[in-house]
């Protein structure tokens, strides 16, 4: 979770690199997910542009989306 006033600085896309290429690296992993709760000031639009996919699934009243790595 990055702050609003430093959000746009590009912190949450290098956060999520970082995060993305430990991933790769570990044997037998084909996908990321995460989660995000719904609403106006959320991530989704963030998600969605690196790359992840939304998915029909909804745990603890979030919404969970998926990246193929």
């Amino acid at each position: 979770m990055i702050v609003a006033e430093h959000q746009r600085n590009e912190y949450g896309t290098r956060a999520l690199d970082l995060v993305v290429e430990r991933a790769r690296s570990l044997p037998g992993r084909t996908r990321a997910r995460s989660s995000f709760v719904p609403g106006e000031a959320g991530p989704r639009e963030f998600y969605l542009r690196y790359g992840f996919v939304e998915t029909s699934e909804i745990h603890g009243g979030e919404h969970v989306i998926r990246f193929e790595l």
